[in-house]
């Protein structure tokens, strides 16, 4: 094969192309400087309008000679409207190149953390007082010749490959690799998977995704018969709740009943307080006119007795043989302001009892609460039964007896809800135990196990609901050992 062009390429300060002849050469070349490789080094394979291009490069951990990184170096090798039918060899060629030339030569120098190179640019440089380009592909022609031969083939029309594809070396011999080198840009590396290892991890991939399908379905049907139940007891907490209101609601319009018909007696009864009132308004009137009259017929009386001392006391041994007509009279009216006084206190006092009477609570008090009339703005007072002093569930703790956060199978361990402060048994409304996912363990009131079948590193969710707050719940998650 004499139809062989080699370029030496890469960054040792500035990008750096030495060997190109054409225009087409190098825009092919300058490709390289930007290039992401996924391995340190790789063999691509290009076909631009019908010319094979083979590139031996070195791109990750590359430094300049600076100290600079994402550098690269590359030695391509174009066979012109031919390609290389034993890349296998090829890929060796090169590689011995680079490892026996250019880094043995000390254009480039390789250490653990990567290489750099040694040289601030390729043109020019020498070895053994050869010329880089002309001792490398001298050394290129004698190897193919030894190794390869006449292993080529014609590129039948002027194609240019598309895409990018990606086979390990072990690989350059097969039937889709050779399809790919017409259509594709070809990396060849030994560090990339081969198609057959990466076929078996993607098998384990895909039976460890059915397997957690297959998990997966289970745990939503435990779910979905969990969320069914919820929503049937939602269903019966709703109804006992209309049932409440509705029972409650009739006792409220009980209390108001009651109320007004308080409010009306006690109307009634300040209604009779003011008649009682008027009563005592007109006694007091004619009292007081009757004390005044009294009062000014003995002061007429006093001054004609002391004008006519000797007259009157003369007269009185004669009058007391009969009784005047006007003390009968006096002594009549003042009898009858004392009955009518008596009978007005007995009225009032009657209407004092009925007031007293419409005032009692005990007539006035009905099962589950009191009542109280202390005036027109009467105040209804219903007591409620007190509940006792429960701990709230969420501030607790959940105790495994002969457990804590990693549990073994075939186990039988038993809950209890804890104070967190003192650390003795929580003072709790009666509640519901639940375990997540149930499908993996059977548990019975308080007490559980763990199906020896289930995976070690699988999470298990234990959880305390109150059965009087659905939202006052504790939960507790644990592993299994």
């Amino acid at each position: 094969m004499n139809n062989i062009k080699l370029f030496v390429h890469g960054v040792p300060v500035g990008h750096e192309m030495y060997g190109c002849d054409t225009i087409g050469e190098t825009d092919y070349l300058k490709q390289f400087y930007d290039l992401k490789l996924e391995s340190s080094f790789a063999l691509i394979i290009d076909i631009v309008d019908g010319i094979s291009y083979y590139t031996y490069v070195r791109k990750n951990n590359f430094s300049n000679c600076e100290g600079r990184p994402n550098s690269y170096f590359g030695i391509t090798i174009s066979f012109g409207s031919n390609t290389c039918n034993n890349v296998y060899m090829l890929y060796k060629i090169l590689d011995s190149i680079y490892k026996q030339v250019i880094v043995g030569s000390g254009i480039v120098n390789e250490s653990n953390t990567g290489a750099s190179f040694a040289v601030r640019q390729l043109e020019g440089t020498t070895i053994k007082n050869n010329d880089i380009i002309v001792l490398l592909k001298n050394i290129v022609k004698k190897n193919i010749e030894q190794h390869i031969g006449e292993s080529f083939s014609p590129i039948e029309k002027p194609i240019t490959t598309k895409g990018k594809v990606q086979f390990n070396l072990e690989e350059v011999d097969s039937h889709a690799f050779r399809e790919s080198v017409l259509s594709k840009q070809v990396y060849v590396s030994s560090e990339f998977k081969s198609s057959t290892k990466a076929l078996i991890e993607m098998e384990q991939k895909l039976h460890s995704l059915e397997n957690d399908k297959h998990r997966l379905s289970g745990e939503n049907v435990s779910f979905k018969d969990k969320i069914s139940q919820q929503e049937t007891e939602i269903n019966k907490l709703t109804k006992e709740h209309a049932n409440a209101e509705g029972k409650y609601q009739d006792t409220i319009n009980d209390l108001k009943s009651q109320l007004e018909t308080v409010k009306a007696e006690n109307l009634n009864s300040k209604r009779i307080i003011d008649e009682a009132q008027k009563y005592i308004d007109l006694i007091d009137v004619p009292s007081q006119k009757l004390i005044c009259l009294l009062a000014s017929r003995f002061r007429e009386e006093s001054e004609k007795g002391n004008n006519k001392n000797i007259k009157v006391h003369q007269e009185t041994r004669s009058s007391n043989k009969r009784i005047p007509w006007h003390q009968i009279c006096n002594t009549l009216l003042l009898c009858a302001i004392l009955i009518v006084s008596i009978i007005t206190l007995c009225r009032f006092y009657n209407v004092a009892e009925i007031n007293k009477a419409a005032k009692k609570p005990e007539d006035n008090a009905f099962v589950g609460g009191t009542t109280d009339v202390a005036s027109s703005d009467t105040v209804v007072a219903v007591q409620s039964p007190t509940l006792p002093p429960y701990d709230k569930v969420s501030e607790c703790r959940i105790d495994i007896i002969g457990g804590s956060d990693t549990l073994k199978t075939d186990v039988q361990y038993k809950l209890k809800l804890k104070r967190k402060e003192d650390d003795n048994d929580a003072n709790v409304p009666e509640g519901s135990w639940e375990i997540a996912p149930d499908s993996l363990v059977d548990i019975s009131e308080n007490s559980f196990s763990i199906h020896n079948n289930v995976r070690s590193g699988t999470n298990i969710q234990i959880t305390y609901i109150s059965s009087i707050d659905q939202g006052d719940k504790k939960t507790r998650t644990v592993k299994v050992k």
